[in-house]
């Protein structure tokens, strides 16, 4: 092999190895804060089911409760979105409240029987018409 195609494998070896070792070092930069991220997400998670436990995991015969949660980096906070069904009465009745659990206030709160329309729609001093307007308030400030 010549000298010139020699010192091109060599310059091409060497670009390749310096790209591969600013990638790791790039990776590197953002494990961090995905980390702490991650951190506090599973902190919120693990909060949300206990205080889910505390407050609502007995219900009465015939009503069902679940609970979704959501952390969010930008405001710092752990939300709880709760669900409460009554399946059996009739109508049914379905309650759906939004909690900051590290500030301990509700946020939000919406209740329907059956089909009708909603007899409480709103989030923080947003009010709204349906479940589908109260989830979108809800979801944006979730995301704030």
């Amino acid at each position: 092999m010549n000298s010139s195609i020699k010192s091109f494998a060599l310059q091409q070896a060497v670009a390749a190895a310096a790209l591969c070792a600013l990638w790791m070092t790039a990776g590197d930069v953002y494990a961090e804060p995905n980390k702490a991220g991650y951190q506090l997400t599973e902190r919120c998670g693990e909060a949300a089911a206990d205080w889910f436990g505390r407050n609502w995991r007995k219900t009465a015969s015939g009503e069902e409760a679940s609970f979704e949660n959501h952390y969010s980096p930008r405001s710092n906070k752990c939300y709880v979105l709760l669900k409460y069904t009554m399946p059996r009465r009739e109508p049914p009745l379905l309650v759906l409240h939004l909690f900051d659990i590290n500030g301990s206030r509700e946020l939000g709160r919406f209740s329907r029987s059956g089909a009708d329309a909603p007899s409480q729609c709103q989030v923080m001093e947003g009010a709204c018409k349906s479940e589908e307007d109260w989830r979108g308030l809800a979801r944006a400030l979730m995301e704030e």
